[in-house]
């Protein structure tokens, strides 16, 4: 949920229509781009977040913990943390307004959603923007919902909505004025907040599974609910990977990846250069493959440190 609730700098003009309760999607947070197509505040009936006049005025109408209204292509509307934005202006003329104030100023709004709402300075595809409700730029409730970063109206709504605004965005523009980050460093296995690891790891929630022969608990089943730990596994999927096993990195946590992490066992005895697992629910499995330890001694358990070696 949204922990900042209104822009410091905006002006607050509601209307009657007071914002709706996000009802879906997976959270990923978005700054939903729209254009007015008039020269002036529109008298909304379906109102987004907020309205930037670039150079002249940005005015807020819905707090950021409720879901606006603009969009209207089925749930897009509602989609968690789809916040909407309209900005004075047309969407034929944008590829050619001025840097300064139009495109200046949608970079700061956008870098203050990246700041503060947690948006990632990424861009879907501007350079082919189409009206239509099969155009190609178009994509569907899973696609967007998948995404996060900035995007159009007219990337919402395959088969609902026609509109193609914001038209042909200068992204490489806005780049350039964002404080984009750089790459973080790659990660290791001794980052504790990417584990424990459990099979299942990664997949879509809600899912029933059956843990295979070989874990500690084989047989029993179990509902998924750990999809955000998706990234995690993908990047011990790589290192695994970049140490020899032969493992995809999808970001999901199967027998392939409890394989590849008892595969991966380079060097033997106290002062090998071995892999660690924090608290890896194969624990128990890979201490009777391959004579691993816990981190005080003496038999594994759960959230044990598990340094892997050759028998």
């Amino acid at each position: 949920m949204a922990t900042v609730l209104w822009h410091p700098d905006a002006i607050k003009r509601p209307y009657k229509a007071k914002g709706k309760p996000w009802s879906g999607g997976s959270g990923n947070p978005k700054f939903l781009f729209h254009t007015t197509e008039t020269t002036g505040l529109p008298n909304y009936s379906a109102p987004p977040h907020m309205t930037l006049h670039p150079g002249v005025k940005l005015w807020q109408h819905i707090p950021f913990n409720m879901a606006a209204y603009s969009v209207r292509s089925g749930k897009v509307d509602t989609m968690t943390f789809a916040y909407q934005i309209e900005v004075i202006g047309r969407a034929r003329e944008v590829p050619m307004y001025r840097a300064v104030p139009w495109y200046t100023e949608v970079a700061k709004l956008i870098q203050w959603f990246h700041d503060n709402l947690g948006v990632p300075i990424e861009f879907e595809d501007f350079s082919v923007m189409k009206y239509g409700q099969l155009a190609p730029q178009r994509r569907n409730y899973a696609t967007v919902d998948a995404f996060s970063g900035v995007l159009g109206h007219a990337h919402v709504g395959r088969g609902i909505d026609s509109h193609w605004d914001p038209g042909r965005l200068n992204v490489e523009l806005l780049e350039e004025m964002l404080n984009k980050p750089g790459p973080p460093p790659p990660p290791t296995l001794e980052e504790e907040e990417m584990l424990p690891l459990k099979y299942g790891d990664g997949m879509e929630d809600g899912q029933t599974l059956t843990y295979p022969p070989g874990h500690p608990e084989a047989g029993a089943q179990f509902t998924t609910s750990r999809f955000y730990k998706r990234s995690d596994v993908r990047a011990v999927q790589g290192m695994l990977r970049d140490a020899g096993a032969s493992v995809n990195t999808d970001g999901v946590y199967t027998v392939k990846t409890a394989e590849a992490i008892m595969f991966v066992t380079p060097g033997s005895g106290a002062d090998s250069n071995g892999f660690w697992f924090h608290g890896n629910d194969w624990a128990p499995t890979l201490k009777a493959a391959y004579g691993g330890s816990g981190s005080g001694g003496g038999d594994l358990s759960f959230g044990d440190t598990v340094k892997l070696t050759q028998p």
